[in-house]
Order: C-alpha cells, then structure tokens, then sequence
C-alpha cells in the first residue's frame, strides 16, 4: 500500500510522556494525547501514573515494533514545542527494534533518514532551512513513490 512506502516526520511527537517536561505547551500533551478520554477534562498537574500509562499507550513509541515503513526525519535542533530529542528517540527505537525483531526473525536495516537543522525551531522557517527540508522531503517521497521505488519494495 501508500503508506508502506514511507512517510515524512516532520518534528514529530513520539512519547508523549516524555514532552509533558521538556516542550514550551505541557498542557497540549493531555489536551491532545488524551482526547476524546474523560480524564483529559479533569487531568490535574502533576498527572497521576495511570494518566501517564495512558499517554504512553498512545505515544506511537508503544507501537515501534510494529512500523515496517521508511521514514525521513527532519528535526529542528532549537525546537522548544517539540524538542528534537522526539526524533531521535525515536530513530533509536526504530533502530533497535528492527535488530530485535527483523521479517521472518532475522535482524535487517530500516530505511530511515533524520535530518537535523541546527539553530531551528519547529518550523525550521530560515529560507535556507525550510528550503532543504522541503526539497529533502519532496526528493524522498518522489524516490520511494515512483514506479521503480514501488517494484523495488522501499
């Protein structure tokens, strides 16, 4: 399918425990990460262990043994919204699953790319930054999209 043949992260939230500390909008972590929960209307600071549980259970981090697709990282260094160590923690996840528990119980690599932009924040929006990440990301998802990357299986 589409989406098996990759996707673009663009500063992406993975564990959403880990940024209640470390982003500029704690708040956003319970609003988001428990909508549609019961307890994201009364969820008081600091957040009880069954809440992190939670949080955690919907972090795409709980679910890193099952992500086949490639994928290209593009990380903002000085992002304060959603730190970069998001990112990486979740290339090191990736990396380290996919040794643990390769197709047909053999270790193999995954295709997957992080970029990161130093000195830019969640929009990596300086002209130079925001151009390469663009044109990274168009030139990734061109490569892995046309025929070829579709016969070829990345």
């Amino acid at each position: 399918g589409l989406f098996a043949r990759g996707g673009v992260l663009w500063n992406p939230v993975v564990d959403l425990p880990a940024m209640l500390g470390t982003t500029d909008i704690p708040e956003w972590v319970s609003a988001e990460g428990l909508r549609g929960d019961a307890a994201a209307a009364s969820a008081t600071w600091p957040l009880s262990v069954d809440t992190l549980l939670e949080l955690h259970k919907r972090s795409p981090l709980s679910v890193i043994e099952r992500v086949e697709a490639p994928a290209l990282m593009l990380l903002g260094a000085a992002d304060q919204r959603v730190p970069h160590k998001q990112g990486r923690s979740w290339v090191s996840a990736l990396q380290q699953a996919h040794l643990r528990t390769g197709t047909g119980g053999k270790a193999h690599k995954l295709d997957l790319t992080a970029l990161e932009f130093p000195g830019e924040g969640h929009a990596i929006a300086s002209v130079e930054g925001n151009a390469h990440a663009q044109q990274s990301a168009v030139a990734w998802l061109v490569e892995r999209l046309s025929d070829k990357g579709a016969k070829s299986g990345s």
